[in-house]
Order: C-alpha cells, then sequence, then structure tokens
C-alpha cells in the first residue's frame, strides 16, 4: 500500500503540527517507509515521530529526508 507524506513545517503562532507514524513488519514481511521530504521553514512548528517495529524475519527499509528552508528568501 503506497503512503505518501509531504511535509511542509510553515511558520505557526498557533500550537505544534503533530505527525505521529507507527509502522510492523511482522515475520517474512518486507516493510518500504520512503515518504517524501519534510521541508522545514523558518518559524515552523512541527514534532514529527516515526516508530518502525520489525519482529524476528521481518525487514524494513526506511529512510526520511529533512530539507531545511529556501536558501533564496534567506531561510
Amino acid at each position: 500500500m503506497p503512503w505518501r507524506f509531504q511535509g511542509v513545517g510553515t511558520r505557526s503562532l498557533g500550537e505544534d503540527c503533530r505527525v505521529d507514524v507507527t509502522l510492523t513488519a511482522e515475520a517474512g514481511a518486507w516493510l518500504e517507509f520512503l515518504p517524501h521530504e519534510t521541508i522545514l521553514f523558518d518559524g515552523g512548528r512541527l514534532r514529527r515521530s516515526t516508530t518502525l517495529h520489525v519482529e524476528p524475519g521481518g525487514k524494513l527499509l526506511a529512510c526520511e529526508m529533512v530539507v531545511f528552508g529556501r536558501v533564496a528568501r534567506g531561510e
């Protein structure tokens, strides 16, 4: 099942944005967790938690990319 999240941490005067992900690869399973990059901007309020469980005999390929702001705008 493809899952796509492109996180964008933009400026906020309110509460933090929360993204909580929990995934499990059971025995004999192959799990790929390769979401789109998260772009953090100046003043952004993002709290992200990723929990990955791999049972014995399960396999996991995971990567999370974080990009810091926009250089052209001085961030």
